[in-house]
């Protein structure tokens, strides 16, 4: 007899267990057992999908304890204050790549492959990304003369990235070029766009 009841009770838990792995923190119904709420409530600091991408769970543990976020755009972990909030699941980089890549018709991966080719820096001065907030965000430069009177790009004439003082400025330096009226010292930020404009081309 007592046999019978531990049976079932074994049974009970692995029925419990495989309800878990269906679970979501946060998601616990009521009524479950202290034994199943310990298993959920370590669930963030499991790799499981993020295997795929080469995490194992003591990886994901030191993340978590360091205070990392995972973001699902850029697929690894980011420091949590580049995020808006604790729910955002895209830091904030992240969703300016993700706007952008849209509006300027550029794959996901193109920003980052630039910002890597660009040394982590705009492409005409030494400003760098800052930590993902908005003052720091880079633009994604284009020629405007292909896709006039539109906000973003065909993705065909897509140049670099800019931080905004250096797009702005490079607008101007774009209209004099069109008066034939700029003829820049050596080694100065003039010389630079203009032949930043010229590799484009």
């Amino acid at each position: 007899m007592n046999n019978g009841i531990e049976n079932i009770r074994v049974l009970r838990a692995d029925v419990e267990m495989k309800k878990a792995q269906s679970f979501v923190l946060g998601r616990l119904p009521l009524g479950v057992s202290t034994k199943l709420g310990e298993f959920i409530a370590t669930a963030h600091a499991r790799a499981g999908k993020l295997k795929k991408y080469g995490y194992t769970n003591e990886m994901v543990e030191a993340e978590r304890a360091a205070g990392n976020k995972w973001c699902s755009w850029h697929k690894k972990f980011e420091k949590a204050e580049l995020f808006g909030s604790r729910k955002q699941l895209i830091c904030n980089e992240g969703w300016n790549e993700a706007g952008q890549s849209r509006r300027y018709g550029v794959d996901r991966n193109w920003y980052q492959k630039k910002l890597v080719e660009q040394d982590g820096h705009c492409a005409l001065c030494p400003v760098r990304i800052n930590n993902g907030k908005k003052t720091g965000r880079f633009c994604i430069d284009h020629d405007h003369a292909c896709c006039p009177g539109r906000i973003g790009s065909c993705g065909e004439c897509v140049r670099g990235l800019l931080c905004h003082g250096c797009n702005q400025e490079l607008g101007h330096v774009e209209m004099l070029l069109d008066q034939g009226n700029l003829v820049p010292n050596s080694d100065t930020w003039l010389q630079k766009a203009i032949m930043y404009l010229a590799s484009y081309k």
